[in-house]
């Protein structure tokens, strides 16, 4: 598809919040994400660099830059944008060395009015032997984002079929825009669908979100809660139970370590209302699922420790709570 000129649009809920956050002081790179892979096998680095800039020309979101128009932050897309791409020779460095490089060019800070958003590296030990380095902002990509990526490039780097490839990579400007996700967004937002998950946050959350503060203080010694209002705590010998009793009763890894860290936050604040922040995938219908873009929502799991549990309890009170986040997930933190 030829672009020929820049195009606006606006920003997600989700490029929101990120967009505000950037604008506090000394966040110079906390919105950097990053990815290594080791190849230890001989790279074509001209044939990878090719790749990147083909998959670079076809994923708009990869050539964004972000500015203000009208007190409003907007989205440019360009219709090309310079690619970095950077060699390196490592053959003098140590290897200690060589991890401070490479910590060093994931942390470098971007720009998000001038640009690029997204760089590529390539370290070379020997011909044999290199280390592959994507680090972009997160306000054009998620870790998802990053996996479509990785598997993009790497299918076409070993295709040898050069039509497919073209053909492929058009279809993603074509058919997938990130786009297409901030509007359908906005337009749920204003429907019905956006009125009852209002409604069920609204009674989920209740008025006031309260923050966790731990007793602790800057002397040695530490005063902790013990609170007594939880039942059979004080020994966990639930790793004894056989794996068959979580799966049947939904219990996953996640589950338990996210009741684990709710219990230890009260023990150690008595805070009986306890929130935790945890990270949604959010990319609620198939088609979103090959986009490359920033989808990742944050929702909040309350559990109230003024109800009197047992360990058991407050697993299938923490498993209902998750599974109802993830059926109204659809609804950004930065929106409630």
């Amino acid at each position: 598809m030829s672009i020929k000129a820049q195009r606006i649009f606006p920003l997600s809920f989700s490029q929101k919040s990120i967009w505000q956050s950037c604008t506090l002081p000394n966040n110079n790179n906390a919105y950097n994400l990053s990815a290594k892979i080791i190849f230890n096998f001989k790279v074509d680095i001209d044939k990878s660099e090719a790749l990147l800039r083909q998959i670079l020309d076809n994923n708009a979101q990869l050539r964004s830059t972000f500015s203000m128009q009208k007190g409003e932050p907007v989205q440019i897309i360009h219709p090309e944008q310079q690619m970095h791409f950077i060699r390196h020779s490592i053959n003098s460095l140590t290897e200690e060395e060589l991890q401070k490089q490479i910590q060093k060019d994931a942390n470098e800070p971007f720009s998000l009015e001038h640009g690029p958003l997204i760089r590529f590296h390539i370290y070379s030990y020997s011909e044999y032997k290199h280390i592959f380095l994507t680090s972009a902002h997160h306000i054009i990509c998620d870790g998802w984002t990053v996996n479509i990526l990785i598997q993009e490039f790497l299918g076409k780097y070993f295709s040898n079929n050069t039509a497919k490839i073209e053909k492929s990579l058009q279809k993603i400007e074509l058919n997938n825009e990130y786009f297409e996700f901030t509007k359908w967004q906005k337009k749920m937002l204003c429907g019905q669908s956006g009125e009852d998950l209002l409604s069920y946050w609204k009674k989920e959350l209740g008025n006031e979100i309260t923050q966790v503060k731990f007793p602790f203080t800057n002397s040695s010694s530490s005063s902790i809660h013990t609170s007594n209002n939880f039942s059979g705590i004080t020994k966990l010998r639930f790793f004894s139970i056989p794996d068959k009793v979580f799966e049947i009763k939904g219990y996953t890894p996640f589950i338990i370590l996210l009741a684990i860290l709710k219990l230890f936050l009260f023990r150690y604040t008595g805070q009986s209302k306890i929130f935790t922040a945890i990270p949604m995938l959010n990319r609620p219908k198939r088609e979103f699922r090959k986009i490359v873009g920033y989808f990742v929502n944050t929702v909040l799991i309350y559990i109230d420790f003024k109800k009197q549990y047992n360990f058991s309890g407050l697993l299938s009170n923490v498993r209902d709570k998750v599974k109802e986040a993830f059926r109204h997930q659809d609804i950004r933190y930065h929106y409630l």
